[in-house]
């Protein structure tokens, strides 16, 4: 299983802008809203996962859990 931090700092999405159309970006739902208002990335890209939620993708099994945690 692969747990992810998932958070929004500058420092993290350097590059990240809205002609963006180099793949999907694997994200929380929170984070996925603050991209897409904030950068104005197409919602197209966004691929938004639950926060404390095992979810099975491509035979992976992924956990976000809160980078304040």
């Amino acid at each position: 299983m692969y747990i992810l931090h998932s958070h929004f700092h500058a420092d993290h999405y350097g590059g990240l802008m809205k002609s963006w159309t180099a793949g999907p970006i694997f994200c929380s739902d929170i984070t996925a809203n603050l991209i897409a208002e904030r950068i104005k990335v197409d919602e197209q890209y966004l691929i938004r996962f639950p926060m404390n939620t095992v979810v099975e993708r491509d035979g992976n099994h992924l956990l976000l859990v809160d980078a304040n945690q």
